[in-house]
């Protein structure tokens, strides 16, 4: 086994590896691993990734460095033409003869083999092994013959069996702890260079011949202070109060959190966190971890992107700093802060995001966002000051809801793990629903569709104290850097910060690909990650959503790039009857209710990425906010000009519509809409949709035109339109679709455009490299010109991948509507029933009435949300009822 030792310096390297196949146990490679090639091939097999001497490679490019891969070959090749299968003898052994040495096993997983080879030695969390446990176990593993029959072929050497990877993970984890520092099993395997922890397979099919860990641990106690725990959270420093579910073998797939504050100190109960926790399992389905102290407690369901091992589980627990996080999100530059934090002194356990983020706060508090580049919401719980903090990334891509009384505060990353121990707060808020069917606003602001939840608004924080006291403050406003005087430059120099976006955004540890409409900005995102194949090994697949209508679909320009690209293309063709299957699940995970069918297409998409095993999808999204791209784009760039007198540009660029698209009547409609101050347009807007007449009197008479402010950080009103958009009346609600469609199907989103350091760029852009000659997104189109083929660079259209919903109104869906709004003229406290009748009489003569889908939806939300909730989330209620 010389070639699988823990220590052999020949092959000192660490395998990052994909999850063991099926079928595959721990003798199946020790089995083969006769020899230093042999053994050093399969690892390579399996691997996703090799890490040789703190550097990434290429597995096949290490096999032939040590001499036993030829340039013809890889290692699968090698591993197909020998593979030796020994899951059937594996299967003949019994406990019985496994069970004495069980334990010894999974201590090897923090083991190194000893020089003289007699015995193995602990070493604990980086201290040297006599002063973590003061002394060796004086135990061998030798050969047997069940060792034989398994495949385990030591070939006859009498040497120690290689206990690293023998060990098999059941269903709890192991952690030990040495002189009152917690370090997880697998903290300690990687720190001394055992294999990676996902190396060592799960027992999975095998589960009944090995007894649990914690059993064996508890049988056998190997060394006095060596105290087995349950534990899925790395504890750094003190002792671990971290319990958990187990990862049943899988990769601990984005995440979800939750908490409670409690004021006085009082204990949070252990089931409320478990019934929120239960909630948001789909965001992190794999593994869970949870915190307790007097007055606070903690949960967190993980996908791991990023640092795949038990080092990154959550909660992070610094007990010497007294810091404990939950963490949301990417933070894209973390290796950047991360080598600035050595910097300054700082150490750290793991190799993910999640530490970075927490040393940073240790480091800068609150300051530290300013430093991120990222999409998160995180709680951070200050022991020693007693004080919460809560933020949220620049624009809001991650969630964070926040519900408060008397009694304290809870937190979590949907509404529905709130709900989940607050049933009570399952109120309607009146007002988010006069505001969405007047006008179709979703996602205006704080307030929610529930009365009492509200969501921590982008780019803020709060610091809550142990009162539950706080309020959100700012941390970023949209604000403008200067931007290179040429034309040429300003272009070149939006297309290198658009390429660092994406380079940022490819940094993961588990397989990236696309989300491809066939639209510019997601053909954008698909060809710069194809541009960068010779610095990331990245191998694209991309995911798109198909329509069969020719006026709806983009396939042919989805084609185009996807060939260009040289990725590999997935694609699902989106049918009214999948939506109707579906619906309920999707409105579920939505919360609120969704503006149009096209949500559901993003959701087969997301469906269609699980399905294709890719857990991280890079996605255009915000381009048009940052950019005006939206067709009334032209009509607020024609008032942009007639404000400032500029007559000449207005009929230049009325002239170019017109020759462009043939009319130029709407966008002059948004010429002189944009020209009005917000809260008359509100009340046209509410006009235009005869709005007042569907709500009920009472419902108008209250809110109407309840206008929402947006942030005015600049003195230019078109910029200050932009930044409307992207905080109150479009990304917002595109935001909340893109979190909980992936979330819903275990993946991440994530999005270059919205990187902090594009939109500020974006903000000082002439107006001619928004839109010239009645051509927008100028900046962009010319920046991926040479790297974007040129019909998509030159379309005309803009379709906004939506599905052909008035056909689907008028056929398929039209029963469903016809249910909804029938179901709505009863709900007289909230729409005028009159005209909900006249609305569904039209039904099939307007399949496009925007007010009625506005009323179906809002309808259908309400029996989803309010009326007859999960009876999963109406059972984890009645788990530890507590009067808030």
């Amino acid at each position: 086994m010389a070639g699988l030792s823990v220590q052999d310096d020949a092959l000192g390297l660490v395998c990052a590896t994909e999850d063991v196949l099926a079928g595959l146990v721990a003798e199946d490679v020790i089995g083969h691993a006769v020899d230093e090639e042999d053994g050093l091939l399969h690892l390579l097999n399996l691997a996703r990734a090799v890490k040789l001497g703190g550097e990434r490679r290429d597995g096949d490019d290490v096999g032939r460095e040590f001499g036993c891969l030829d340039d013809d070959r890889t290692a699968k090749t090698v591993a197909d033409e020998d593979k030796v299968d020994s899951a059937d003898a594996f299967e003949e052994r019994t406990a019985s003869e496994d069970i004495e040495d069980a334990f010894l096993e999974l201590v090897g997983m923090a083991v190194f083999q000893a020089e003289d080879g007699d015995a193995f030695r602990l070493e604990g969390c980086g201290k040297p092994p006599v002063e973590a446990i003061g002394g060796t176990i004086d135990a061998t593993h030798r050969p047997s013959d069940a060792d034989d029959r398994a495949g385990a072929a030591f070939n006859g050497v009498e040497e120690p069996f290689d206990l690293a990877a023998r060990c098999r993970k059941q269903h709890t984890q192991l952690a030990f702890v040495f002189g009152g520092g917690g370090c997880h099993a697998q903290q300690a395997q990687l720190q001394v260079g055992v294999l990676s922890r996902s190396f060592v397979p799960h027992v999975g099919r095998h589960s009944g011949t090995i007894p649990p860990v914690k059993e064996v641990a508890e049988r056998r106690r190997v060394v006095d202070g060596a105290v087995p725990v349950t534990l899925r959270a790395v504890t750094i420093g003190g002792s671990p109060r971290v319990r958990s579910r187990d990862t049943r073998g899988k990769r601990a797939p984005m995440c979800g959190i939750a908490g409670i504050l409690r004021t006085e100190a009082e204990p949070v109960p252990r089931g409320l966190i478990d019934a929120m926790v239960a909630t948001l399992r789909h965001r992190g389905p794999d593994g869970e971890g949870s915190y307790f102290a007097p007055g606070i407690a903690f949960g967190h369901t993980r996908l791991a992107i990023i640092d795949l091992t038990a080092a990154s589980d959550q909660p992070i627990v610094d007990e010497a700093a007294g810091l404990v996080m939950v963490f949301n999100g990417e933070i894209y530059n973390y290796l950047e802060l991360r080598a600035e934090l050595k910097g300054l002194g700082f150490e750290f356990r793991s190799d993910g995001d999640g530490e970075v983020l927490l040393r940073a706060y240790e480091a800068w508090g609150v300051d530290c966002l300013s430093k991120l580049n990222g999409m998160f919401a995180f709680a951070i719980w200050d022991n020693r000051e007693r004080q919460l903090l809560l933020a949220r990334d620049r624009f809001g891509e991650k969630p964070l809801y926040i519900a408060r009384s008397r009694r304290g505060v809870v937190f979590a990353s949907e509404m529905k793990a709130i709900l989940a121990i607050r049933p009570e707060l399952r109120v309607p808020n009146r007002k988010t629903i006069f505001r969405y069917l007047s006008r179709g606003d979703l996602d205006l602001d704080h307030e929610s569709f529930f009365e009492g939840i509200d969501s921590v608004p982008a780019a803020h924080y709060l610091l809550i104290d142990a009162n539950g006291q706080g309020n959100a403050k700012r941390y970023w406003h949209p604000t403008s850097v200067s931007v290179p005087g040429s034309r040429p430059a300003a272009i070149e120099r939006f297309r290198e910060l658009l390429f660092d976006s994406v380079r940022l955004r490819l940094r993961s540890d588990v397989p990236v690909g696309s989300s491809l409409s066939g639209g510019l900005d997601s053909s954008s995102i698909v060809a710069t990650i194809n541009a960068q194949k010779s610095t990331q090994a990245v191998h694209q697949k991309t995911f798109s959503a198909r329509f069969r209508s020719r006026q709806h679909d983009e396939g042919q320009f989805i084609k185009l790039v996807t060939y260009q690209a040289d990725a590999e293309e997935h694609e699902v063709w989106v049918e009214p009857e999948l939506f109707l299957a579906e619906f309920d699940e999707l409105q579920w995970h939505q919360e609120e209710p969704i503006a149009s069918t096209s949500p559901f297409a993003q959701w087969l998409v997301m469906k269609l990425a699980r399905e294709n095993g890719t857990t991280v999808l890079l996605d255009g999204q915000g381009a048009d906010e940052l950019l005006a791209g939206y067709d009334q784009a032209q009509g607020m760039i024609w008032a942009h000009w007639l404000r400032r007198g500029r007559l000449d540009k207005v009929v230049h660029e009325v002239a170019a519509f017109a020759r462009r698209y043939h009319g130029f009547g709407e966008p002059a409609l948004f010429a002189a809409y944009y020209s009005l101050p917000g809260g008359l347009r509100d009340e046209l807007a509410e006009r235009y949709y005869h709005s007042s007449k569907v709500v009920s009197q009472g419902l108008h008479a209250e809110f109407a035109p309840s206008h929402v402010d947006s942030p005015e950080p600049f003195p230019d009103r078109l910029r200050n339109e932009l930044v409307r958009w992207q905080t109150v009346t479009q990304l917002p609600e595109f935001l909340r679709y893109a979190d909980r469609n992936s979330m819903a199907f275990g993946r991440e989103v994530r999005l270059p455009f919205l990187d902090h350091r594009i939109a500020e760029f974006c903000f000082g852009l002439p107006v001619d490299l928004l839109l010239k000659n009645a051509v927008t997104k100028v900046v962009l189109r010319e920046a991926m010109r040479g790297i974007v083929p040129e019909a998509v660079l030159d379309r005309k259209d803009k379709l906004a991948y939506s599905p052909p919903q008035r056909q689907w109104n008028q056929t398929t869906l039209r029963p469903w509507l016809e249910t909804l709004l029938t179901a709505a003229e009863s709900r007289d406290e909230i729409f005028n029933p009159r005209a909900v009748v006249a609305i569904r009489e039209r039904l099939g003569r307007d399949g496009g009435d925007a007010l009625m889908w506005r009323v179906a939806s809002t309808e259908a939300w309400f029996q989803a949300m309010i009326d007859r909730p999960r009876r999963d989330a109406a059972r984890q209620a009645e788990i530890s009822p507590v009067q808030w």
